[in-house]
């Protein structure tokens, strides 16, 4: 399949931070409560995706989509803007010594949540992934932007990649 990333129209990519609280609790990566300095950031990419001679981006989300559980095709497409997509990506980090850690990162896909917790849910970080990437490779974006779109794909290629090595069982196909 030939998916073409430069059929994104109405792009946003926009950032939020909550100032570092003087002390509280978190979870971490292992689900294990800890206490420091954090602080929260949301990274937010909308688009509105289309197929015209630019390439297939809404039958491509749609594809993706059919990969997963009726449930959730039914939940991750706007009703009042079913060709519009909103990434959320929140991460939490903690201060260590002088440098910032990612001590948590979750997303949600048209305000759903898509936790990897599952195989079925693969499919949509794959997407997740294909759309970050093709916003950032389409050679409009400013530093801030590119920056605000590596540390997104960075952050599901490593979501991913701990729920495939850690998490993912494994079937007797797989062996």
């Amino acid at each position: 399949m030939n998916i073409s990333f430069s059929g994104y129209k109405d792009v946003f990519i926009g950032r939020k931070v909550v100032p570092e609280s003087i002390m509280g609790s978190y979870i971490d990566q292992n689900a294990e409560v800890k206490v420091g300095k954090k602080q929260t950031e949301w990274i937010k990419v909308s688009a509105k995706l289309n197929d015209d001679e630019n390439g297939a981006d809404l039958s491509s989300f749609k594809e993706y989509l059919s990969q997963t559980s009726a449930n959730l095709q039914e939940l991750c497409v706007r009703s009042d803007m079913p060709d519009s997509v909103d990434l959320i990506l929140r991460q939490t980090f903690v201060e260590k010594g002088n440098k910032k850690k990612v001590v948590n990162s979750s997303f949600k896909l048209n305000g759903i949540d898509v936790e990897l917790t599952s195989r079925e849910r693969l499919p949509l970080y794959s997407f997740m992934a294909r759309m970050v990437s093709g916003v950032k490779n389409d050679g409009n974006r400013s530093g801030l932007q590119t920056e605000l779109l590596d540390r997104f794909d960075k952050a599901i290629y490593d979501k991913a990649m701990y729920y495939i090595d850690n998490l993912m069982p494994i079937s007797g196909d797989d062996v």
